[in-house]
């Protein structure tokens, strides 16, 4: 009998120290993925793993890990392209206080002025009659 209750109060302590299981199954959050990007070697594949966080950061409109993530990528042309179609994700999202912020951290000149203008003119004003 004790060691029945023994192994119960193990059970117990380990999920209440642990927690239950969660939903999505060792799913990590995008902060824990951010993380684990940030921590890769190999900078070729360290770049291509921010941009995917990124870019799933955008698709949860999670513009802080986004700014993380795009701030972290060494490839000046890989941020480039990466901000470019995150702020455009984020405008669909209808953050365009995010997608703006992400715009600005767009290096090229001539590339963040057409995110710009495309953000500008993506929801134009309906012409009154």
């Amino acid at each position: 009998m004790s060691r029945l209750i023994f192994a119960l109060m193990i059970s117990m302590l380990t999920i209440f120290t642990l927690g239950c299981p969660s939903q999505n199954d060792g799913e990590l959050s995008l902060d824990q993925k951010l993380e684990a990007a940030k921590k890769i070697s190999d900078p070729t594949a360290r770049n291509e793993s921010l941009k995917e966080v990124s870019l799933a950061a955008a698709a949860a409109a999670d513009d802080g890990v986004v700014i993380d993530a795009l701030n972290e990528i060494q490839d000046v042309e890989l941020r480039n392209a990466t901000a470019e179609t995150a702020a455009k994700v984020l405008a669909d999202k209808d953050d365009g206080d995010a997608a703006l912020e992400v715009a600005e951290l767009i290096t090229d000149e001539d590339q963040k002025n057409e995110v710009l203008k495309s953000l500008a003119e993506s929801n134009p004003i309906p012409e009154t009659e």
